[in-house]
Protein backbone atom coordinates (compact mmCIF):
# COMPACT_ATOMS: atom_id res chain seq x y z
CA UNK A 1 0.00 0.00 0.00
CA UNK A 2 1.34 3.16 -1.32
CA UNK A 3 2.21 5.68 1.84
CA UNK A 4 -0.06 8.91 1.31
CA UNK A 5 1.10 12.05 2.25
CA UNK A 6 -1.67 14.19 0.07
CA UNK A 7 -1.68 17.20 2.36
CA UNK A 8 -0.25 20.50 1.81
CA UNK A 9 2.52 22.53 3.42
CA UNK A 10 5.44 20.96 5.66
CA UNK A 11 4.78 16.65 6.26
CA UNK A 12 7.37 14.49 7.41
CA UNK A 13 10.41 12.37 5.46
CA UNK A 14 11.07 8.92 7.03
CA UNK A 15 14.74 7.84 6.17
CA UNK A 16 14.24 5.71 3.53
CA UNK A 17 12.21 8.35 1.44
CA UNK A 18 14.32 11.18 1.91
CA UNK A 19 16.87 8.41 0.46
CA UNK A 20 14.57 7.42 -2.27
CA UNK A 21 13.74 11.34 -3.16
CA UNK A 22 17.50 11.78 -3.70
CA UNK A 23 18.07 8.44 -5.59
CA UNK A 24 15.46 9.19 -7.97
CA UNK A 25 16.23 12.83 -8.04
CA UNK A 26 19.70 11.67 -9.18
CA UNK A 27 17.97 9.13 -12.08
CA UNK A 28 15.91 11.94 -13.46
CA UNK A 29 18.97 14.27 -14.05
CA UNK A 30 21.11 12.13 -15.83
CA UNK A 31 17.56 10.83 -17.78
CA UNK A 32 17.54 14.95 -18.65
CA UNK A 33 14.36 15.41 -16.78
CA UNK A 34 14.88 18.20 -15.10
CA UNK A 35 13.68 22.13 -16.28
CA UNK A 36 17.09 24.15 -15.93
CA UNK A 37 18.18 23.98 -12.72
CA UNK A 38 14.72 22.61 -11.54
CA UNK A 39 12.24 20.30 -12.32
CA UNK A 40 9.15 22.12 -13.83
CA UNK A 41 5.67 20.76 -13.79
CA UNK A 42 5.84 17.89 -16.02
CA UNK A 43 9.71 17.27 -14.21
CA UNK A 44 7.62 16.88 -10.57
CA UNK A 45 4.75 14.94 -12.87
CA UNK A 46 7.84 12.41 -12.95
CA UNK A 47 9.27 12.50 -9.80
CA UNK A 48 5.67 11.54 -8.72
CA UNK A 49 5.34 8.60 -11.11
CA UNK A 50 8.31 7.70 -9.65
CA UNK A 51 7.50 7.53 -6.20
CA UNK A 52 3.98 6.07 -6.62
CA UNK A 53 6.07 3.17 -8.13
CA UNK A 54 7.75 1.76 -4.88
CA UNK A 55 4.55 2.88 -2.82
CA UNK A 56 5.22 6.29 -2.21
CA UNK A 57 2.93 9.49 -2.50
CA UNK A 58 3.57 13.25 -2.03
CA UNK A 59 2.05 16.27 -3.84
CA UNK A 60 3.84 18.23 -6.31
CA UNK A 61 4.16 21.36 -3.83
CA UNK A 62 5.77 19.34 -0.71
CA UNK A 63 8.10 17.91 -3.67
CA UNK A 64 8.95 21.16 -4.93
CA UNK A 65 9.54 22.41 -0.65
CA UNK A 66 12.03 19.36 -0.29
CA UNK A 67 13.72 20.18 -3.40
CA UNK A 68 14.47 24.02 -2.32
CA UNK A 69 15.08 22.67 1.06
CA UNK A 70 17.84 20.34 -0.34
CA UNK A 71 19.41 23.51 -1.97
CA UNK A 72 19.32 25.14 1.02
CA UNK A 73 20.76 22.53 3.26
CA UNK A 74 23.86 22.66 0.34
CA UNK A 75 24.09 26.25 0.29
CA UNK A 76 24.02 25.88 4.51
CA UNK A 77 26.81 23.30 4.00
CA UNK A 78 28.88 25.27 1.21
CA UNK A 79 28.57 28.35 2.90
CA UNK A 80 30.05 26.82 6.44
CA UNK A 81 32.90 25.29 4.34
CA UNK A 82 33.48 28.55 2.45
CA UNK A 83 37.49 28.41 1.54
CA UNK A 84 38.82 26.92 4.51
CA UNK A 85 41.46 24.73 3.61
CA UNK A 86 42.89 21.73 5.39
CA UNK A 87 40.07 20.60 7.86
CA UNK A 88 39.65 17.18 9.22
CA UNK A 89 36.93 14.88 8.27
CA UNK A 90 34.79 12.82 10.70
CA UNK A 91 33.90 9.91 8.63
CA UNK A 92 31.43 8.70 11.40
CA UNK A 93 29.61 11.97 12.12
CA UNK A 94 29.60 13.03 8.44
CA UNK A 95 30.79 16.54 9.27
CA UNK A 96 34.25 18.31 9.67
CA UNK A 97 37.02 18.31 12.07
CA UNK A 98 38.04 21.44 13.45
CA UNK A 99 39.20 23.12 16.64
CA UNK A 100 36.34 24.61 19.27
CA UNK A 101 37.91 28.11 18.75
CA UNK A 102 37.04 27.69 14.39
CA UNK A 103 33.25 26.27 15.41
CA UNK A 104 32.40 29.18 17.50
CA UNK A 105 33.86 31.47 15.06
CA UNK A 106 31.27 29.55 12.22
CA UNK A 107 28.60 29.42 14.80
CA UNK A 108 28.87 33.33 15.61
CA UNK A 109 28.22 33.70 11.92
CA UNK A 110 25.24 31.88 11.36
CA UNK A 111 23.89 30.24 14.85
CA UNK A 112 22.42 27.17 12.00
CA UNK A 113 26.18 25.90 11.70
CA UNK A 114 25.93 24.41 15.03
CA UNK A 115 23.42 21.75 13.60
CA UNK A 116 26.53 20.66 12.00
CA UNK A 117 28.74 20.22 14.30
CA UNK A 118 27.64 16.87 15.73
CA UNK A 119 26.42 15.28 12.21
CA UNK A 120 27.15 16.96 8.58
CA UNK A 121 25.16 15.92 5.51
CA UNK A 122 27.72 12.17 4.51
CA UNK A 123 29.86 11.59 1.93
CA UNK A 124 26.84 9.78 0.14
CA UNK A 125 24.50 12.44 0.53
CA UNK A 126 27.63 15.08 -0.28
CA UNK A 127 28.28 13.40 -4.00
CA UNK A 128 24.19 13.52 -4.82
CA UNK A 129 24.14 16.99 -3.95
CA UNK A 130 27.28 17.36 -6.01
CA UNK A 131 25.75 16.01 -9.08
CA UNK A 132 22.25 17.36 -8.33
CA UNK A 133 23.39 20.78 -8.00
CA UNK A 134 26.73 21.12 -9.76
CA UNK A 135 26.36 18.66 -12.62
CA UNK A 136 29.21 17.18 -11.95
CA UNK A 137 29.94 14.37 -9.48
CA UNK A 138 33.06 14.89 -6.45
CA UNK A 139 35.88 14.57 -8.22
CA UNK A 140 39.42 16.61 -7.59
CA UNK A 141 39.17 19.44 -5.32
CA UNK A 142 35.75 18.95 -4.61
CA UNK A 143 35.82 15.71 -3.45
CA UNK A 144 35.85 13.73 0.25
CA UNK A 145 39.35 12.48 0.92
CA UNK A 146 37.74 10.38 3.74
CA UNK A 147 41.01 8.12 3.48
CA UNK A 148 42.79 11.10 4.42
CA UNK A 149 40.87 12.71 6.91
CA UNK A 150 41.13 16.17 4.99
CA UNK A 151 38.15 17.87 3.86
CA UNK A 152 38.58 19.41 0.42
CA UNK A 153 39.38 23.22 -0.41
CA UNK A 154 35.59 24.39 -1.88
CA UNK A 155 37.39 27.93 -3.23
CA UNK A 156 36.12 27.77 -7.22
CA UNK A 157 33.28 29.46 -8.40
CA UNK A 158 30.36 27.23 -8.23
CA UNK A 159 27.60 27.21 -10.94
CA UNK A 160 24.16 29.59 -10.06
CA UNK A 161 21.27 28.09 -8.64
CA UNK A 162 18.80 28.36 -11.57
CA UNK A 163 15.27 28.83 -9.22
CA UNK A 164 13.58 29.79 -12.36
CA UNK A 165 11.14 27.22 -12.34
CA UNK A 166 9.96 28.25 -8.67
CA UNK A 167 6.74 29.27 -8.00
CA UNK A 168 7.44 30.99 -4.79
CA UNK A 169 10.83 31.91 -3.21
CA UNK A 170 11.38 29.98 -0.12
CA UNK A 171 10.87 32.93 1.58
CA UNK A 172 11.22 31.34 5.47
CA UNK A 173 13.95 28.95 4.07
CA UNK A 174 16.45 30.29 7.27
CA UNK A 175 13.79 30.06 9.91
CA UNK A 176 12.14 26.93 8.50
CA UNK A 177 16.23 25.55 8.69
CA UNK A 178 16.14 24.21 12.08
CA UNK A 179 12.74 22.18 11.69
CA UNK A 180 13.79 20.94 8.42
CA UNK A 181 17.20 19.80 8.95
CA UNK A 182 15.60 17.89 12.30
CA UNK A 183 14.30 15.38 9.77
CA UNK A 184 17.91 14.76 8.55
CA UNK A 185 19.91 14.96 11.87
CA UNK A 186 17.51 11.92 12.80
CA UNK A 187 17.84 9.95 9.27
CA UNK A 188 20.33 7.45 8.81
CA UNK A 189 22.24 8.68 5.95
CA UNK A 190 25.10 5.55 5.85
CA UNK A 191 24.86 2.17 4.40
CA UNK A 192 22.02 1.03 6.80
CA UNK A 193 19.69 3.72 5.82
CA UNK A 194 20.34 3.67 1.68
CA UNK A 195 18.45 2.13 -0.81
CA UNK A 196 19.36 -0.55 -2.37
CA UNK A 197 18.00 -2.21 -5.88
CA UNK A 198 17.80 -5.35 -7.36
CA UNK A 199 20.85 -5.68 -9.88
CA UNK A 200 22.76 -3.06 -9.23
CA UNK A 201 25.81 -4.23 -6.88
CA UNK A 202 28.86 -4.26 -8.99
CA UNK A 203 29.78 -7.17 -10.46
CA UNK A 204 25.97 -7.78 -11.57
CA UNK A 205 25.96 -4.36 -13.56
CA UNK A 206 29.58 -5.04 -14.87
CA UNK A 207 28.92 -8.88 -16.28
CA UNK A 208 25.63 -7.22 -18.09
CA UNK A 209 28.32 -4.81 -19.55
CA UNK A 210 30.10 -7.85 -21.02
CA UNK A 211 27.21 -8.65 -22.41
CA UNK A 212 26.47 -5.44 -24.67
CA UNK A 213 27.25 -6.97 -28.19
CA UNK A 214 29.74 -3.38 -29.08
CA UNK A 215 31.55 -3.99 -25.57
CA UNK A 216 35.21 -5.53 -26.28
CA UNK A 217 36.67 -7.03 -23.17
CA UNK A 218 39.69 -5.08 -22.31
CA UNK A 219 38.81 -2.35 -24.41
CA UNK A 220 39.33 1.54 -23.37
CA UNK A 221 35.10 2.25 -22.85
CA UNK A 222 35.43 -1.38 -21.04
CA UNK A 223 37.97 0.38 -18.56
CA UNK A 224 35.71 3.50 -18.47
CA UNK A 225 32.97 1.79 -17.51
CA UNK A 226 34.93 0.43 -14.01
CA UNK A 227 35.11 3.86 -13.06
CA UNK A 228 31.74 5.19 -14.26
CA UNK A 229 30.15 2.43 -12.45
CA UNK A 230 31.72 2.32 -9.40
CA UNK A 231 29.56 5.32 -8.39
CA UNK A 232 26.18 3.52 -7.35
CA UNK A 233 23.93 5.96 -8.37
CA UNK A 234 25.11 5.57 -12.19
CA UNK A 235 24.69 1.27 -11.74
CA UNK A 236 21.03 2.23 -10.41
CA UNK A 237 20.45 4.39 -13.13
CA UNK A 238 22.16 2.01 -16.03
CA UNK A 239 20.20 -0.88 -14.77
CA UNK A 240 16.77 1.47 -15.56
CA UNK A 241 17.65 1.50 -19.13
CA UNK A 242 15.29 -1.27 -20.69
CA UNK A 243 17.41 -2.51 -24.09
CA UNK A 244 21.33 -3.36 -24.90
CA UNK A 245 21.18 -0.61 -27.74
CA UNK A 246 20.00 2.50 -25.08
CA UNK A 247 22.59 0.96 -22.44
CA UNK A 248 25.68 1.26 -25.02
CA UNK A 249 24.35 4.90 -26.32
CA UNK A 250 24.21 6.20 -22.68
CA UNK A 251 27.45 4.42 -21.91
CA UNK A 252 28.48 6.04 -24.94
CA UNK A 253 27.73 9.51 -24.12
CA UNK A 254 29.81 9.25 -20.73
CA UNK A 255 32.62 8.13 -22.29
CA UNK A 256 32.49 11.11 -24.93
CA UNK A 257 32.04 13.16 -22.36
CA UNK A 258 34.75 11.63 -20.13
CA UNK A 259 37.17 11.87 -23.07
CA UNK A 260 36.30 15.40 -23.94
CA UNK A 261 37.36 16.42 -20.40
CA UNK A 262 33.99 17.91 -19.94
CA UNK A 263 32.86 15.04 -17.00
CA UNK A 264 34.93 12.89 -14.95
CA UNK A 265 33.69 9.94 -12.76
CA UNK A 266 34.73 9.49 -9.19
CA UNK A 267 37.35 7.35 -8.83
Amino acid sequence: MATKNKVFGRVAWSSEQFNLFVKICVRGTNLGKRNGGGWGDKGYTWLQNELRQVGVEYTKEQLRHKWDWMKDQWKMWKALKGNETGLGWDPIKGTVVAPDEWWNEKIKENSNFARFREKGIGQELYENYQELFLGTVATGEFAYAPSSGVLPNETQEMQQFDTADHVEENINAESNFDDDLNEMMNADFGSGGSFNRPGCSIEEVMKDVLTLPLIEKGSDIHFFCTLLLDQKSKREMYNTLEDAETKWKWLQFHFSLWTNGVWKPST
